[in-house]
């Protein structure tokens, strides 16, 4: 026998290391700053002494239906009454709130791919022999 080695080509699997785009949700706290009224509204009559509309003949000082849309003794139905004071003054107020937005990241990812490379194998093949037969 007569020993030969010959290349052979196989497939091997090599780790890569690749690196790709991620997207993960992340916590983000958020400070919300509004402004409101720091005192509010005030009807005028409870401000202003009740002399000053004794003309007005459909006006209650001690009326028990403000703010009510069929009210008959203050403003709007009554319209020589005094109207609500707005508020002048105002405050700011913060309040947080936590929210989750996406953030991109890149990540490192280990893949088997597959490559083609040659191998030495060793063959044994049988030795010829010439040989002349006589009979």
């Amino acid at each position: 026998m007569v020993k030969s080695i010959r290349m052979d080509k196989k497939v091997k699997y090599i780790n890569q290391q690749i690196k790709r785009k991620a997207i993960r949700m992340v916590k983000q706290t958020n400070t919300i700053s509004r402004q409101v009224p720091k005192n509010i509204p005030v009807p005028l009559a409870a401000l202003i002494s009740s002399l000053a509309y004794e003309s007005c003949a459909c006006f209650e000082l001690n009326c028990d239906c403000h703010g009510e849309i069929d009210c008959g003794c203050c403003y709007p139905q009554c319209e020589c009454a005094p109207s609500m004071l707005s508020p002048t003054e105002t405050e700011t107020v913060s309040r947080t709130e936590t929210v989750q937005v996406p953030q991109e990241y890149i990540e490192t990812v280990t893949v088997e791919v597959p490559k083609m490379v040659q191998v030495p194998v060793e063959i044994e093949e049988p030795e010829t022999v010439f040989e002349t037969v006589t009979e």
